[in-house]
């Protein structure tokens, strides 16, 4: 046999072997991934089908800013992500069990319905950030890039379908669950309890919770309802307006700082660079000289600013003290704690130090502030002028016996007081100590005097208000009796979700499962 024969058959020889050795690689990966890594009654997971989850999972969890780096906590990941994968498995085998995962062909025309809608609202928005020669090129792309990240119309009827059979197993679970009357009353004070605490003395999370509709069991003293005609400036005014408006609240924020930085500083601190460098030690009083002769530097700031004062004293007579060094050195020895050497020192990053301070004086933010209010107030009184004909004339409605609910909705443009918002049907909540409102409109508001009772025309920062007075607001408790429909609903929701997480739980317990994480890698 020839040299070439020879080497020709060794090359086929290593090629056979390369892929019999690239077979035996994929068949050891499918046997891998065949392992069984959880088992239950009635159903197992699989290494392969567990990896698959656990890389979405890890995927989100990064997201969130939590990295999976070391062992425990890869570990930790996977046995919560394999209990959850078995307990939805648990749950679907009972709903098939009980006939609830299967759809009628109702339910596949409804879901349908509702899977093209939402799909069709997600395509028209991604849409927008795609690019194309033509719509259907943009079409296809916006299409490759849901269908990228994981959102299909096929995957959202996935999880609508199991969203549908999940709420009638719930509803099957826990249609004999009831609220006592015992239990009623506990959820009454329990509510009533926790509101009185969050709102006696935080106005804007009580007027957050009024204005969106929820159910509140107290309320704080010296409240009022209002409901308002609001004459909208135009676009072009209102922005005009609102950065005049921003930049005094820069200026406003800017003196309280200045105030701030005044009061944390000693008195003595309030001279000047000149003024320090004039003063000498022959002007101070003999008293202070001889304070500053005998006392001992002491480990605070203020002994810091000594210890270098001195420093810089004995370094220009080109002499040290070595005395005060030592003392120094007394002093890092007890400030430094145990182990600090072994400390690795941080690296701060531009952020991470204080923004420098306004370089405007006093003086300087004083008059801009007084200018910009000029300015405010200028455009504030044109606006009203504008509106003038308009005002005139609902006032004149008003005093002709007009409904004011129909005059709201004759020349309101707040959408809190549209027809079937919560705030219509009950007026803002407004007190002195509001933080809410346009400071301007809480003025208006609790500056009328009797229920009933309509405000002048409130120049505020989005428009012109026109007020009236609803009722007093019976600070306390709330009589359960008028919020008992809302809390019953709360209370048997609350009850539901225990009755079913329990039943859940017992599902789970009585499947015998067994997890095998040491064959997750």
């Amino acid at each position: 046999m020839s040299k070439g024969t020879v080497r020709v058959l060794a090359i086929v020889m290593a090629c056979a072997l390369m892929l019999s050795g690239c077979n035996l690689i994929r068949i050891d990966e499918e046997k891998d991934n065949a392992k069984i890594v959880a088992e239950f009654t009635g159903g197992t997971i699989t290494k392969g089908e567990a990896m698959k989850t656990y890389a979405s999972y890890k995927e989100m969890l990064e997201q969130y800013g939590y990295k999976l780096t070391d062992k425990d906590t890869i570990r930790s990941a996977q046995e919560y992500m394999l209990n959850q994968m078995v307990e939805e498995a648990i749950v679907k085998a009972k709903a098939e069990e009980m006939g609830l995962t299967e759809l009628t062909e109702e339910d596949k025309a409804e879901l349908e319905a509702h899977v093209d809608e939402e799909y069709g609202e997600v395509f028209d928005h991604y849409k927008s950030f795609q690019t194309g020669e033509t719509d259907e090129e943009i079409n296809q792309a916006t299409t490759e890039y849901l269908a990228q990240n994981g959102y299909t119309k096929e995957s959202l009827m996935e999880y609508e379908t199991q969203a549908h059979w999940l709420q009638k197993l719930r509803d099957e679970v826990t249609k004999d669950v009831t609220v006592t009357p015992e239990v009623l009353a506990a959820a009454y004070e329990e509510q009533a309890s926790a509101d009185e605490t969050t709102y006696a003395n935080d106005p804007y999370s009580f007027e957050s919770a009024m204005t969106n509709g929820e159910t509140v069991a107290y309320m704080p003293e010296g409240y009022r309802t209002v409901k308002h005609i609001l004459l909208q400036y135009t676009d072009e005014q209102a922005e005009k307006l609102q950065d005049l408006q921003y930049q005094l609240e820069d200026v406003e924020n800017a003196l309280l700082d200045l105030d701030a930085a005044e009061e944390e500083l000693p008195e003595d601190e309030f001279l000047t660079d000149d003024d320090e460098e004039e003063l000498s030690e022959d002007e101070l009083p003999e008293d202070e000289i001889a304070e500053d002769t005998e006392e001992e530097p002491e480990a605070d700031s203020a002994g810091t600013e000594e210890a270098e004062d001195s420093e810089e004293g004995d370094a220009e007579d080109g002499e040290p003290d070595q005395e005060a060094e030592d003392t120094e050195e007394e002093l890092v020895a007890v400030e430094e704690p145990e182990g600090a050497e072994d400390e690795p020192e941080l690296e701060l990053e531009e952020d991470d130090f204080d923004e420098e301070p306004d370089p405007r004086t006093r003086e300087e933010l004083e008059a801009e502030k007084e200018n910009l209010e000029a300015q405010i107030a200028e455009l504030k009184a044109q606006y009203l002028q504008d509106l003038q004909p308009t005002i005139d004339e609902i006032y004149a409605k008003i005093d002709a016996g007009e409904d004011f609910e129909a005059l709201i909705d004759e020349y309101g443009a707040d959408p809190g007081m549209m027809q079937g918002t919560a705030t219509r049907e009950t007026g803002y909540y407004v007190s002195a100590n509001s933080v809410m409102w346009d400071p301007a409109f809480t003025a208006g508001a609790m500056a009328i005097e009797s229920i009933g009772g309509i405000s002048e025309p409130v120049v505020g920062i989005s428009g012109v208000h026109i007020i009236r007075y609803e009722s007093d607001v019976t600070p306390g408790r709330v009589d359960q009796k008028l919020i008992e429909d809302a809390l019953s609903e709360n209370a048997l929701e609350t009850a539901k979700d225990e009755a079913y997480d329990a039943a859940v739980a017992e599902w789970v317990s009585g499947a015998n499962v067994k997890l095998y994480l040491d064959r997750m890698g």
